[in-house]
C-alpha cells in the first residue's frame, strides 16, 4: 500500500500494529524465608500471581472499536425493578418511588436498546473499516484500502 497523504510505502495494517504492540503478561512467584529471633525460628512462604496486558501507546491509539456494554442498562433496570417490587408496601404519599421505578426501568430499557442497535448495526461496520485500515509510519496518516 502507498500512503494517500505522503506516497510512502512504509505502511502497516492497523490490526498488525495492534497485535504486535499488545502483550499478555502472566507471572508466578514463590518465596520462602527463615528467621531467627528471641522466640525461636520462624519459617514463612509467599506466593504471588500477576496477570494483565501491556500495550504500546500506538497499539492503544489504533485499537479496534469496542462493543457497547449492557452492564449499565441491566443495573438501571434492576434498580427500577427493585423500586417497583416494593409497591405493595408503599402508601399513596410514597408514589414518587413508583414513578422513579417506572422511569428507571424505562430508562434502562432505552439504554439497552441503544447499545443493542449500536452493537448490531454500527459496530460491525466500524470493525470492518478498522480491519481494512492502514497506518503510514512516515506521516502517521490513517487510511482505508
Amino acid at each position: 500500500m502507498i500512503c494517500k497523504n505522503c506516497n510512502s510505502e512504509n505502511n502497516q495494517k492497523l490490526s498488525l500494529i495492534y497485535e504486535s504492540g499488545t502483550n499478555n503478561i502472566s507471572t508466578n512467584s514463590k518465596t520462602v524465608g527463615v528467621g531467627l529471633g528471641t522466640g525461636g525460628i520462624g519459617i514463612g512462604s509467599a506466593s504471588t500471581n500477576t496477570s494483565g496486558t501491556s500495550q504500546s501507546i500506538l497499539a492503544q491509539k489504533l485499537s479496534p472499536p469496542k462493543k457497547n456494554s449492557y452492564l449499565l442498562a441491566v443495573f438501571v433496570m434492576i434498580v427500577g425493578a427493585i423500586f417497583l417490587c416494593n409497591v405493595y408496601e408503599l402508601s399513596i404519599k410514597d408514589s414518587i418511588f413508583v414513578l422513579i421505578g417506572i422511569f428507571l426501568l424505562g430508562f434502562g430499557i432505552k439504554i439497552f436498546r441503544v447499545n443493542y442497535r449500536y452493537n448490531s448495526n454500527t459496530f460491525p461496520k466500524k470493525y470492518l473499516e478498522w480491519t481494512k485500515s492502514w497506518h503510514c509510519n512516515k506521516c502517521g496518516n490513517i487510511y482505508s484500502e
